[in-house]
């Protein structure tokens, strides 16, 4: 592709492959939170027939073509890097797009900013997406900016014990592999397997019972074994996994580990993949499993 050709892909579509969306969109152009610094504020104007953009908080070099912006993005790049990476970026982000990424601790993900869920406005939709109400989350989860070179994204982030776990609609990954642990000084604790599952769980309960356990989330079950030494500490678990191949043999395991401690409660969204899958099909709580809670 030549400097041409660049120049001609939407900007909005560049920005949009970067997992960053317009804050607010008119019928002949789009504002966004800036690429190029942090603002709370939309100050970044992208029009739709010239596809060009203009940053009204800097001062100077504030505007131009997709490769200005590239090259602004990248003070590092030269023209030709820019073009390069343009083009290399349809081959990347199909693949991207098409699979989930499970790292591991050699993933090459550098957290930028770690922000409140609710500073970005894109996040808190995909979660409400997912049935949580994203104030509820914003207690547990943050808005993650990070870098997966040379792209800059955002994710919802919640801290392993190494690291991030991070989750978009595109993506899922972290920054080292590691389970999630959220503490009431409780005996009692609920192994859950993704943070959505840990969400829908506090969705689905009264807020009042939320105290009454601590939580485990795996993020994955490759952490299956190195959290068996959180586990075991408790006098009593509650096992509310996938109900899947996966999902069963890790359940299998933790009630071998922890001799008659641990309980399956996956009944309780039978029919469901997992608590999340339960919690979307319905708009409300539904009776067993609330009934089941309150009479542990």
């Amino acid at each position: 592709m030549n400097a041409r050709q660049i120049n001609s892909i939407p900007i909005v579509s560049y920005l949009k492959s970067l997992n960053i969306e317009p804050y607010k969109q008119f019928s002949s152009y789009a504002m966004f939170l800036s690429p190029l610094r942090n603002e709370i504020y939309p100050s970044f104007k992208v029009t739709f027939k010239e596809n060009l953009w203009i940053d009204y908080g800097i001062s100077g070099k504030n505007g131009g073509t997709l490769i200005d912006l590239i090259l602004c993005m990248h003070p590092d790049y030269s023209v030709s890097d820019a073009i390069k990476s343009i083009s290399d970026l349809t081959t990347f982000y199909s693949s991207f797009q098409q699979q989930p990424i499970l790292c591991n601790s050699d993933s090459k993900l550098e957290i930028l900013m770690v922000k409140p869920l609710t500073y970005n406005l894109k996040l808190c939709e995909y979660v409400r997406s997912r049935g949580i109400d994203f104030y509820l989350a914003n207690k547990y989860v943050k808005a993650v900016r990070y870098r997966r070179s040379p792209w800059l994204f955002w994710a919802v982030g919640n801290r392993n014990e190494k690291g991030w776990s991070l989750r978009n609609e595109k993506f899922k990954g972290c920054t080292n592999q590691s389970y999630s642990l959220f503490t009431n000084n409780s005996k009692k604790l609920c192994v859950m397997e993704g943070i959505f599952d840990f969400l829908s769980y506090i969705t689905l309960i009264n807020s009042e019972y939320i105290q009454n356990s601590d939580y485990l989330i795996l993020n994955s079950t490759t952490n299956l074994k190195s959290s068996m030494s959180a586990i075991e500490k408790y006098d009593y678990v509650e096992l509310y996994l996938d109900r899947d191949n996966s999902g069963v043999s890790s359940l299998k395991y933790i009630k071998e580990c922890i001799k008659g401690r641990g309980e399956d409660k996956s009944f309780l969204y039978d029919g469901y993949k997992d608590l999340n899958e339960y919690l979307i099909s319905t708009t409300i709580k539904k009776p067993n499993f609330i009934h089941a809670l309150r009479n542990l």
